[in-house]
């Protein structure tokens, strides 16, 4: 009994192979189009554009006044770390 539901199965698979292997296939297909979409709509910012612009903000806050020292450099350092 268990040999034969095993045998079903693996034929059942056989016969639906190329099913599947389109459907991976346009899985990940959709996947790079969504990446891509993405990327265009965000104008194609970067994780480092992202941190540059925040430095940027954060010295201009430093420089206004509105965080202190202290503040800055942690922000600066948190930074400096993700980099390393």
């Amino acid at each position: 009994m268990r040999e034969q539901k095993l045998q079903e199965l693996q034929e059942f698979v056989n016969s639906n192979l190329g099913w599947w292997i389109g459907a991976v296939v346009a899985c990940f297909i959709a996947s790079l189009l969504i990446l891509k979409v993405r990327n265009w709509y965000h104008g194609g910012a970067g994780h480092a554009d992202s941190e540059t612009e925040i430095l940027t903000r954060m010295r201009e806050m430093h420089r206004e006044g509105q965080i202190s020292d202290d503040e800055y450099r942690s922000i600066k350092g948190q930074f400096t770390l993700e980099r390393d």
